[in-house]
């Protein structure tokens, strides 16, 4: 079974950078764990404009994974017609 770590890694591949994956040391960073309230690992927190979106506690499946970050991407035809705009 894949790590947390590794499982998120290979989907922020498989996803080409639709989303930015971000990983802290909680033991360097305390100051950032004690902020958002990390208390066990592993702890994933999806953040949209600077503001913890959904959290996730403990180790979940690649699908519950995959669900949690399509709930929060924008589609990529939204992304396509919103350049086309610009």
């Amino acid at each position: 079974m894949l790590r947390q770590g590794e499982l998120l890694r290979r989907l922020a591949r498989d996803y080409g950078g639709r989303f930015l994956l971000v990983s802290v040391d909680t033991d360097r960073e305390k100051a950032i764990a004690q902020r958002y309230g990390v208390k066990g690992l592993p702890s994933c927190k999806l953040f949209r404009n600077g503001r913890v979106a959904e959290e996730i506690h403990g180790m979940q499946t690649e699908g519950d994974y995959r669900s949690l970050i399509e709930r929060h991407l924008c589609p990529l035809a939204d992304r396509a017609q919103a350049a086309a705009l610009a």
